[in-house]
């Protein structure tokens, strides 16, 4: 089953929302997310879009990993860009941001913070 967003459809859910309590200096274990279709008695086995929060009343950035293992996430969490021209297989975020993503069912997440802990929340879904 895919999931497609016409444009000027609202974010819809298809699962549960989990929590990843980002920390410094180690990533905590990776998760997945279940993805559902309406209704929930569907698990989606495609791409789908990930709406990621993460918290406003920490200070700080996280630098959020992903992969088709939890090893993989842990890995490609674990630094932050260094220096100007360097990469990581990571995604950086702000306090208090939401952005929307594309992963494949079945990632792993975890996320590695800047300073003390900083609450990444993950919510499958589709739309803007």
């Amino acid at each position: 089953m895919t999931i497609s967003a016409p444009q000027g459809i609202p974010f819809l859910p298809c699962g549960n929302s989990i929590r990843i309590d980002a920390v410094t200096p180690t990533a905590p274990a990776a998760v997945q997310v279940p993805l559902f279709a309406a209704g929930g008695n569907v698990e989606i086995t495609q791409a789908v879009q990930m709406r990621i929060r993460i918290s406003g009343s920490q200070v700080g950035d996280v630098s959020i990993g992903y992969g088709a293992s939890a090893a993989e996430a842990i890995n490609n969490a674990a630094a932050f860009p260094t220096a100007a021209g360097t990469g990581t297989k990571s995604i950086q975020m702000s306090a208090g941001t939401i952005e929307l993503f594309t992963f494949t069912a079945g990632t792993f997440f975890t996320a590695l913070s800047s300073a003390g802990t900083i609450q990444v929340h993950l919510t499958p879904g589709g739309g803007y």
